[in-house]
């Protein structure tokens, strides 16, 4: 009987979404993939473009959003975004701990909302060339992915 009850729990958990799914979960390999997307992720697709934002207290920034498989999504990772431009660094994100979300398709877990913030002496003009974003995310048992998109466009309302 207790066997059966176990069997019931599990069950139903499962249906529930409450099992584990294999891609939140840490494996041999990390990987990580760069997209868009301020409340869900948005892959890249083609010559990569985001939209510069003008953020409340006079600072301009881009929204960036991480896909991960490998990385184990029970706690949270430690992310950080670097921009560069002709090798130079234009901005870089606040070290943060973003809570990581399974996917629904449990085929890896995401961070969105991300900020590429640029140093105050970065100009829209500057967005003329396009900038190289790197990535990197660390879940809890310090097992590191990273994504590197060159090329991308900053486009300036």
């Amino acid at each position: 009987m207790k066997q059966a009850v176990a069997t019931l729990v599990i069950l139903v958990a499962g249906s529930l979404g409450c099992a584990p799914q294999p891609a939140c979960e840490s494996g041999d390999a990390a990987e990580l993939v760069m997209g868009g997307g301020l409340e869900e992720f948005v892959p890249f697709e083609g010559a990569p473009t985001l939209d510069l934002v003008y953020g409340p207290q006079g600072g301009v920034h881009v929204e960036v959003s991480l896909l991960a498989t490998g990385l184990d999504a029970g706690e949270p990772w430690r992310t950080e975004v670097q921009g560069f431009q002709s090798g130079v660094a234009v901005g870089a994100s606040l070290e943060t701990l973003p809570q990581p979300t399974c996917r629904d398709d449990g085929n890896g877990a995401e961070v969105t909302g991300l900020r590429l913030i640029f140093e105050d002496w970065v100009r829209p003009g500057d967005f003329d060339e396009p900038i190289e974003i790197v990535a990197e995310a660390t879940d809890g048992n310090q097992r590191v992915a990273q994504a590197r998109e060159s090329s991308v466009q900053v486009v300036v309302p």
